[in-house]
């Protein structure tokens, strides 16, 4: 495939950023990737695996070449990395992020980006437990779903660009409102991180009191807790960028919970069948 962009800036190397770049030059999506990161083991180890061309732990060295910047921190940190970027950026340089919540980001850099720059939020529903670039991989994004959540008054070329390197990358996108997107999320992924906390949580609690609990871990239980093994500083951010809705979500589910616990109590079979075989429904559906 033909160069889409002449460079693409990555900053942050880890799981998502380094899996970007790994994609981007295999498909040829970009003539030179480059990328800001914290060590030079990580720049040494982004190049090695091919993820990118050329790696600095200066910010200005970084992003002063961008024709398109991927901030690929954690989401507390978005907004401070592109404030610190404007200096030094050119006239024109496409903005875009890859932060699990999108209101408050849109929000309060539409607030403060100069008009040369476009800024498009984007979040990739791609991701495991494991961080670093040591876990990126090329097929991290192929079938997945990438969500862009442009303002109106985004740039429509840009907007164009950026959706096309995303497909190149193997993603479909899908548009968004920031609003929507922080509604939906908090649902579909937030929550279900805070579940699988929680009951690791209550597991060990029952731990400290029966000794063999876990010895008898069944499949399920590894699979439903297995991204509570993600970074509890990430899902910090996360939480507290997303508290309105993820509030929300879980007086939702308490009370979904609640009905269920009722049942039991009350040995209400028909009550009890019509949840299970409500969530049983919809996941067999088309």
């Amino acid at each position: 495939m033909a160069n889409l962009i002449d460079t693409v800036t990555i900053v942050g190397l880890g799981l998502i950023g380094g899996s970007l770049g790994l994609a981007i030059k295999k498909k040829g999506l970009a003539r030179k990737v480059i990328a800001l990161a914290l060590s030079r083991e990580t720049i040494k180890e982004g190049k090695e695996r091919g993820a990118i061309d050329e790696g600095t732990l200066s910010l200005k060295k970084g992003v002063k070449s961008a024709d398109l910047l991927f901030i690929a921190v954690p989401t507390g940190s978005i907004v401070k990395m592109i404030k610190k970027s404007l200096p030094y950026l050119k006239e024109g340089c496409i903005i875009t992020d890859v932060g699990s919540t999108k209101f408050d980001i849109v929000k309060e850099v539409e607030g403060f980006l100069p008009k040369r720059f476009s800024f498009i939020g984007g979040h990739p529903l791609a991701g495991s437990e494991e961080s670093g670039i040591k876990a990126a991989r090329l097929s991290l994004f192929k079938g997945s779903t990438y969500v862009l959540t442009p303002q109106a008054k985004a740039d429509s070329s840009s907007l164009s660009l950026l959706k096309s390197l995303i497909k190149g990358i193997g993603a479909k996108v899908l548009i968004l409102s920031p609003e929507v997107h922080d509604a939906l999320l908090a649902r579909t992924s937030h929550l279900p991180h805070l579940l699988a906390t929680s009951l690791v949580n209550t597991v060990e609690d029952l731990g400290k009191r029966e000794r063999k609990t876990f010895k008898v871990l069944t499949p399920g239980f590894k699979d439903t807790t297995r991204i509570a093994k993600s970074s509890s500083a990430l899902w910090q951010d996360i939480c507290l960028s997303n508290q309105r809705q993820i509030l929300k979500a879980l007086s939702e589910f308490k009370e979904n919970l609640k009905k269920i616990e009722r049942s039991i109590k009350e040995k209400d079979l028909a009550a009890l069948g019509k949840q299970l075989n409500r969530a049983n429904r919809i996941l067999k559906s088309p």
